[in-house]
């Protein structure tokens, strides 16, 4: 990375002080002051408005008055030529964007600059994890330019068959190393060829991993169930740690700053990076149907939604007591179901030698949730057969030679009903602007025809009855507005090869990387700063230090009640206990703070006395250190002791 020294941030994000280092390190060079130029400075704020709309147009890139007019449509006519002139210079210079000069036209003359996101100086990794039930199984690594495009990749197997995250996140470094030193000796003897002796300038802006499921603050969630260990998994904070250690001599990886997102999270992402981001809503919904699981990505404002835990966004989860009816194209309200959920849930998977059916439980243990019908194993082992047989029975007649519905048919209808339910409640949650369906290709490549049921397969009735469901329950003008505008959702097909699609979510995961480096810029990202840093200037001498003294506690506080009942490192809150559960220990924490006594042993050790040997916090040393790093940070503002 650049080299600077980055000062401590907290974010309210719990990725802890350290995880933005490396941002922080490569702003503070872009906006360093030439102290011979007093007017040399430039904003972080319009370093990240310019790599946004730059993002947005890659690859093709902006001339500089295309680059005004689009600052000026998302942030306002806030910036003159001259300070936007100032931005390019900086992150050209630094390697962050390039210019070339563009076609004159018919006439010739003076061919305008055109910049470009990235240069050969920099790149980003992203790296995609695949599961086998809860377990890490396969790894996609892919370094990108900043505009996203490849440089190389690799894709391997975890040995041992992934038997826990911090396995995989041993594995996950080991094939960043490889692809960073790759890139890095590749260049460098491709400069001596060239005749250069001087090494090629090659940064990393950070690492981005996708991974299925629910993931926090760069934490894998485990669900609780029989024989399987319920404790988080801190990910980011381990790889990170690894490439510490092993990159040091590479002089990267002291502060590279590492990102997880789930997987549906990351393809919404990408839509807001599409040329047409800023011509439509910004508030959208992208819900993708896998084989065992249908998740969404939720796009408020033009940001990603994850909700307090990180768990907003999957509806596969969602109950839906789906009556499938005979195929149609709108009903009347359909009466209400008597459905007895009392009986406890059944076993997780089926027998060896049967199928996945719509009767049995989802991953999290319970029946009739969107999962159990939409996805395509239900689909198919609701009909006796493989996985492998899906776009086979997608494509199937929906009705045979006396024209009633085929058996095909009924279990796509219902599969389709279920996930028109799911997207009924992700319509009501966000009122979207747009929502786009992501389908296997035998669903997604249906032509509806408007009054006509489907296209007479299968998978036109999984279809038509998504549009039923959604037209029949949807409340008021909200199903149009996810439509925007179309007579119907919009459907777009997930990749049939497994290979292009892993690549397509790992690159997902590096552009992820450069979105978290924009936010920050920008302070979307809602790193914590300092609360006093602001007014502390502006404090009359005559202010009355006992109020202030006060003040600053009530604030310090806060801040640690935040933190401690933020990370829970006893779960106890989690499991129903009143948030004040920790208040004995927050107000110790508070004193350490306040006489700059904070350390990561003093808390240890605080732990220890209040839950002894079998607390939970003190089994989990990288939760530890992590907890002490954000009540450190909040110590170093310094402006807590009277």
């Amino acid at each position: 990375m650049i080299e600077g020294n980055a000062s401590p941030m907290t974010t309210s994000d719990g990725e802890g002080s350290r995880m933005h280092d490396g941002f922080r390190s490569v702003l503070e060079s872009l906006t360093a002051r030439d102290p011979k130029k007093a007017d040399q400075g430039v904003s972080e704020h319009v370093l990240g408005t310019v790599l946004e709309e730059l993002a947005i147009a890659a690859p093709i890139g902006c001339l500089r008055s295309e680059l005004r007019e689009r600052m000026a449509l998302s942030d306002g006519p806030k910036y003159s030529v001259g300070t936007l002139s100032k931005a390019l210079t900086v992150l050209e210079q630094h390697g962050l964007i390039s210019s070339g000069p563009s076609y004159a036209g018919p006439k010739g003359g003076r061919r305008p600059e055109r910049y470009r996101l990235g240069s050969d100086q920099w790149a980003m990794l992203g790296i995609h994890v695949t599961l086998k039930g809860d377990r890490p199984r396969t790894l996609t690594c892919t370094l990108r330019d900043l505009t996203g495009l490849p440089i190389d990749s690799l894709s391997r197997g975890l040995t041992g068959g992934g038997s826990n995250w911090s396995d995989a996140a041993k594995e996950i470094a080991a094939c960043a190393v490889e692809l960073i030193r790759t890139w890095r000796d590749h260049a460098s003897r491709d400069a001596r060829k060239a005749g250069s002796d001087a090494r090629p300038v090659r940064n990393i802006l950070g690492i981005g991993i996708e991974v299925p499921g629910h993931v926090h603050n760069g934490e894998v969630v485990h669900v609780a169930r029989p024989n399987f260990e319920s404790e988080n998994a801190p990910l980011a904070a381990e790889i990170r740690d690894r490439l510490r250690e092993t990159l040091r001599e590479d002089n990267i990886g002291a502060d590279l700053t590492v990102v997880l997102d789930n997987d549906v999270n990351m393809i919404a992402l990408r839509e807001t990076y599409r040329p047409n981001a800023r011509s439509r809503p910004r508030d959208g919904v992208v819900v993708a149907v896998f084989d065992d699981g249908v998740g969404a990505g939720l796009l408020a404002n033009g940001r990603i939604y994850r909700g307090h835990g990180g768990a907003a966004g999957e509806p596969g989860h969602n109950p839906v007591f789906v009556e499938e009816g005979v195929p149609r194209l709108v009903s009347p309200p359909m009466p209400p179901l008597n459905y007895d959920d009392s009986s406890p849930p059944a076993i997780m998977t089926a027998p060896d030698d049967t199928y996945l059916t719509f009767t049995y439980p989802c991953s999290c243990k319970r029946k009739n949730h969107l999962d159990c019908y939409a996805t395509p194993s239900r689909l198919t082992g609701e009909l006796n057969r493989p996985l492998g047989d899906f776009s086979t029975l997608a494509l199937s007649p929906a009705y045979d030679a006396q024209g009633d519905v085929t058996a095909a048919g009924t279990a796509f209808w219902k599969g389709g009903a279920a996930l028109g339910h799911g997207v009924v409640s992700l319509i009501h949650a966000m009122n979207p602007g747009w929502l786009l369906l992501l389908l296997p290709p035998a669903l997604a490549e249906v032509k509806l025809q408007e009054g006509e049921l489907g296209d007479g397969t299968a998978a036109g009735l999984y279809r038509q009855a998504i549009e039923t469901v959604v037209k029949e329950h949807a409340f008021s003008t909200s199903d149009a507005d996810a439509r925007n505008g179309g007579r119907w959702l919009d459907v777009k097909a997930l990749s049939d090869d497994l290979k292009v699609g892993a690549e397509k979510a790992a690159r997902n995961a590096a552009i992820r990387v450069l979105d978290e480096f924009i936010a920050h810029a920008l302070q979307r990202d809602r790193c914590r700063v300092n609360p006093l840093a602001a007014v502390q200037p502006a404090l009359h001498r005559s202010v009355d230090h006992r109020l202030l003294d006060k003040q600053r506690r009530i604030i310090l506080t806060k801040q640690v009640e935040e933190i401690v009942r933020y990370y829970d490192p006893e779960g106890l809150i989690g499991a129903g206990a009143p948030d004040d559960e920790y208040s004995v220990e927050e107000s110790e924490l508070v004193q350490q703070i306040s006489r700059a006594e904070a350390t990561p042993d003093t808390v240890r050790a605080l732990w220890l006395h209040s839950f002894g040997t079998g607390s939970n916090l003190l089994k989990n040393s990288v939760r530890l250190n992590s907890l002490a790093s954000e009540l450190i940070a909040v110590q170093t503002q310094g402006l807590w002791a009277g």
